[in-house]
């Protein structure tokens, strides 16, 4: 029945990622792509913070698959920063485009490790 659970909080994550993604290009634009960036970077936080609370803190792997693999997994995707990537050195913006991959590994690596740390993890 976990399966179930996972499945909810995957299309409940890909909605939110949607939409999020669609008000942040709105706003901010297409020049460079902050909504990926920026939701892939909360989304490694909360990640690390559900590991962090699963082997510290005693969550159940159930929850920590629900919220993890489900909601965050389906929010949180390489897809899309890819794309962008991919995208501005077409445009032959390639300091950018190498600023988006690079910048957004370091951002999420990070960002999970501080959720770790904050989850006494680490």
């Amino acid at each position: 029945m976990i399966w179930l659970g996972v499945a909810c909080a995957g299309a409940a994550g890909a909605s939110t990622r949607f939409v999020i993604e669609r008000v942040a290009r709105d706003r901010f634009g297409n020049e460079f792509p902050w909504a990926p960036w920026g939701m892939n970077t909360v989304g490694s936080f909360a990640l690390g913070a559900v590991v962090g609370l699963a082997v510290a803190q005693g969550l159940s792997l159930d929850a920590a698959a629900v919220i993890g693999t489900g909601f965050v997994g389906a929010f949180t995707i390489v897809g899309p920063l890819t794309f962008d990537s991919l995208r501005l050195a077409l445009q032959g913006r390639r300091v950018a485009a190498l600023v988006n991959s690079v910048g957004a590994l370091v951002a999420c690596t990070g960002a999970a490790a501080l959720g770790l740390a904050i989850t006494g993890a680490i």
